[in-house]
């Protein structure tokens, strides 16, 4: 998208900026950013659910140990795409995993880590072949929306857990 929207900035013809305009921006910037908006939605244990996935539906969660769970959206299987809320307590370390397909998470709220911190709202997208391994932040619980294509492949004892997570 990025790059996209670079080549379209850039086959476009310059045009001039009204006086002040940099001053506003940078103003912009520098103004404190309001907090982010709850949206109206359902909660599943104490992860509240955008409207979205809400109105699809979430199996039951599957429990993996003290605050450790996830839950199938109720979707219908396409091109080896499964998608399930991740919720994890403070402090919990996500394996390291080999995805063999796209990964796609969206955090809901809480924050984890992967070398970069992201928080309610972050997207990040993972590469076919990529490894890594997440801790959820001190700060508390952390909940995601992932959505991944094909198998994940588990490293030491995560490779126990698989057939139980379902992801």
């Amino acid at each position: 998208m990025e790059e996209a929207e670079g080549q379209l900035l850039e086959s476009l013809p310059p045009t001039p900026m009204s006086m002040g305009a940099l001053d506003r921006v940078m103003d912009r910037l520098a103004a404190e950013a309001p907090e982010p908006a709850m949206y109206p939605g359902e909660m599943s244990g104490d992860v509240l659910l955008p409207p979205a996935i809400a109105e699809v539906g979430v199996a039951p969660r599957r429990w993996m140990g003290p605050g450790l769970w996830t839950a199938h959206l109720r979707l219908p299987p396409q091109d080896n795409w499964r998608a399930f809320i991740l919720r994890a307590p403070a402090g919990q370390n996500i394996p390291q995993h080999r995805h063999v397909g796209h990964e796609f998470i969206n955090v809901l709220q809480g924050a984890f880590s992967d070398g970069v911190r992201y928080g309610p709202g972050d997207f990040v997208e993972s590469e076919p072949d990529s490894r890594h391994t997440q801790q959820v932040t001190s700060e508390g619980p952390c909940a995601c929306l992932v959505v991944v294509q094909g198998q994940i492949e588990w490293r030491g004892m995560g490779r126990l857990i698989t057939p139980m997570l379902g992801i």
